[in-house]
């Protein structure tokens, strides 16, 4: 479980700066530190806490009050089985090597949705090897549908100025599609 969660909101605002002056401080007021978030929860609240930033006009930099909670809830929503997602390559290479399949797709899956919760909050684009990996593995079994889909979740999940990375493949793979 993660290192921060809602709970009752508290009064911990600056003097003088009303939360409803400031979206930052309005939202930082409900966060209970203490209480635990899931992987999904701290992507819900470290995207909220990064559009708030990115819609304020005011700050040329992540205000100093978000950058360390922001960090902290990316390295959160990045878990997978208890680790962040980066720690599964080993093991995902052994697998590959392996021709162990059947236990790298889910895991791989598992990766996949770690690396968009962590994007979210980073505003970054998901790591794509992973999506990558796992369109090989259905391209192997002749499953395009599926390797059509893992791309195009990749391509919806990264901001705009990443897209457009899995077009190579995911024209190859539609055509494969089509094919049969």
């Amino acid at each position: 479980m993660g290192l921060l969660g809602w709970g009752k909101k508290q009064n911990r605002q600056p003097e003088g700066v009303r939360s409803s002056d400031d979206p930052v401080t309005s939202l930082l007021t409900t966060c209970d530190p203490t209480a635990d978030l899931s992987p999904g929860e701290a992507a819900d609240l470290g995207a909220k806490l990064r559009a708030i930033h990115e819609r304020n006009k005011r700050n040329s930099a992540i205000d100093g009050r978000l950058y360390s909670l922001l960090r902290r809830l990316e390295s959160e929503a990045s878990c997978v089985r208890g680790r962040p997602y980066t720690e599964w390559v080993a093991t995902l290479d052994e697998l590959r090597s392996s021709g162990d399949d059947d236990t790298a797709l889910p895991l791989l899956l598992e990766c996949i949705e770690a690396a968009e919760r962590a994007a979210r909050v980073s505003g970054m684009e998901p790591a794509p090897g992973y999506t990558k990996r796992a369109a090989v593995v259905y391209r192997r079994r002749k499953d395009y549908a599926r390797e059509i889909d893992v791309m195009e979740r990749w391509e919806s999940a990264a901001p705009p100025q990443y897209r457009g990375a899995m077009a190579k493949r995911l024209a190859a793979a539609k055509s494969l599609r089509q094919k049969m």
